[in-house]
């Protein structure tokens, strides 16, 4: 249970990140009402159609730019399944739904739940009690699923003949055709592409007060690593007169990997790429490497003794005590005396990389159920959603369904560097649950381009992309991150057999490792037995799906 609410709130964490709205927005501007845009709303003149997409949408071309509104001549409705936000207002009093149906002349009805959605979803593919659209609602085993059985239809004529923003994300972000392809080669449902600076789920920092009260430089080696480490314990960094430092300290074996793993030359996740071919990084060399150096941090006391067992509650209380000198991720609360700490070397390695991405892909976005008599206007719909924030249709850009429209809800700083929004919170409320409450029903968006190349206008954000673009993304490695591959009914069911063992074997022989209860004399036999648990297979079934991604799409 513990593990599982750690990977959750850390799952959260990297995603508020990016997306949770803070002070320095615009005090003199008033949310606009339905139908309402500002001055600075841009029409559909100014972003989105060509003359010649104009006359496609009068001679009635297969090639309609959606740029051109109303999408249908007479009003339709189409029913939609969705996941509620916990925080979200009711749907049908939300503004961007209001505004889309003013300027789209399509009505939604909602069928949206927080608890009990997946039990909601599940019965409705099962029994044919089907709606028009499930939006931000499927996973890809219901793509794998219900697409070859007809429940939900192939959209890739639809996406060829009315597309035209899908398609132009396609060639910018080639990787979401792939990610949205299913085994057969068809596509269920649309995705989305999600990209901020300040995305990514490894940020390690260093107390820069602490390295300042020592005279000391930041790390770059993971000697001069262990080297700051030993005078944080032994210094009295925080000037207090006791030794109470604790110089490492997380709760999360992943975001601990993510910090060190790469100066041993391995990623920080468990299937990884390199050259091409699928490795398990736990039994690499490289990782061996970064067992031994966690061996000997624990052993010295140079890392939280507490760190495999402590809970959350005993993890935060030592962060507000100030008590950590690295840790493996960013706290709001304390952000303004760390540094985000660059990806280090070592004698086994002497590139620099992260785990990190810029760049996130997601499947199960949009998909047209066979019950829909409206299939070129659904997917005319969500095409809205595939266009820049910097493009679009009277505001509506990608972003549109997580941070509103743009001119009315937010817009850039006058010189470009930030985004700010256009709004007063409701009263006792932050932006963003003004925002979950009253205008947009999601804090990621659900379809489509969720790109954002600017940070947020409040301090701490800015902080965090600013530094996120300068000491991350310069040395990120796509090619080495294993993407979001489907697998075939068959693998699945291999995979989920072999899965669960294999993980908990390697939790355990890492906890063993790390403390000395088992010395890493012992290596070789740990691989040993991970080949007697099919490992080698486990493997070749990444590296085959691997291969099939990457003829996908193309």
């Amino acid at each position: 249970m513990k593990k599982s609410f750690v990977k959750i709130l850390c799952l959260i964490v990297s995603i508020l990140l990016f997306i949770t709205v803070f002070a320095g927005c615009s005090k003199d501007e008033q949310t606009a009402q339905p139908g309402e845009t500002s001055q600075n709303t841009k029409q559909p003149e100014e972003t989105g159609g060509t003359e010649k997409d104009s006359q496609d949408e009068q001679n009635g071309s297969e090639g309609t730019s959606t740029s051109s509104l109303p999408i249908a001549k007479e009003k339709i409705t189409l029913k939609v399944m969705a996941p509620k936000h916990p925080m979200g207002g009711p749907w049908e009093n939300l503004r961007i739904f209001k505004d889309l149906e003013e300027m789209t002349n399509i009505h939604l009805e909602f069928d949206v739940a927080y608890e009990g959605f997946e039990e909601k979803k599940n019965l409705a593919l099962a029994t044919g009690d089907l709606p028009d659209i499930f939006l931000g609602a499927l996973t890809a085993e219901d793509e794998e699923i219900y697409g070859p059985q007809g429940v939900l239809i192939d959209l890739t004529d639809l996406i060829e003949q009315h597309g035209v923003n899908i398609k132009k994300a396609f060639e910018k972000y080639p990787l979401l055709k792939k990610t949205i392809t299913a085994s057969d080669g068809k596509i269920y449902a649309l995705g989305r592409v999600i990209k901020t600076p300040t995305i990514g789920s490894y940020k390690p920092v260093i107390n820069k007060v602490w390295l300042e009260n020592l005279g000391l430089e930041v790390p770059e080696t993971i000697d001069e690593l262990y080297n700051v480490l030993k005078a944080f314990k032994e210094g009295d960094p925080n000037k207090n007169g006791q030794q109470d430092e604790i110089p490492l300290g997380e709760i999360d074996f992943g975001i601990l990997g993510g910090m060190l793993l790469p100066a041993f030359g391995e990623m920080a996740q468990d299937i990884a790429l390199k050259d091409g071919k699928v490795v398990f990084t736990p039994i690499t060399e490289g990782y061996k490497h970064y067992l031994e150096f966690l061996h000997k941090l624990y052993q010295e006391k140079l890392i939280d003794p507490m760190f495999m067992s402590q809970s959350m509650d005993e993890y935060l209380a030592k962060t507000k005590q100030n008590l950590y000198g690295v840790l493996g991720h960013i706290r709001q609360a304390d952000w303004q005396q760390y540094q985000i700490l660059s990806p280090l070397t070592s004698q086994y390695n002497s590139e620099r990389f992260s785990s990190s991405s810029d760049v996130a892909y997601a499947s199960g976005a949009f998909a047209i159920t066979k019950v829909n008599k409206y299939p070129v206007e659904s997917i005319k719909w969500a095409d809205l959603f595939f266009t820049e924030s910097d493009e679009g249709v009277n505001g509506i850009t990608g972003v549109a369904l997580w941070i509103g429209r743009r001119g009315v809800d937010w817009d850039f700083t006058e010189d470009g560097s930030a985004i700010r929004y256009l709004f007063e919170p409701e009263e006792g409320m932050t932006e963003i649950q003004t925002l979950l409450q009253k205008v947009t029903p999601s804090e990621t968006g659900l379809v489509g381009t969720s790109v954002l190349e600017k940070p947020f206008e409040s301090p701490y954000l800015r902080w965090v992309g600013e530094n996120n673009m300068r000491y991350i993304f310069p040395y990120i490695r796509p090619e080495r991150i294993y993407p979001n591959v489907r697998f075939t009914s068959e693998e699945q069911e291999k995979l989920s057999i072999m899965k669960a063992d294999i993980t908990n074997f390697v939790s355990q022989s890492r906890a063993r490792f790390i403390t000395g209860e088992d010395s890493l004399d012992k290596w070789d036999e740990y691989v040993k037995t991970l080949k007697d648990m099919g490992i080698d297979e486990y493997i070749s079934i990444h590296q085959t799906a691997y291969d099939r991604f990457m003829q996908s799409g193309n």
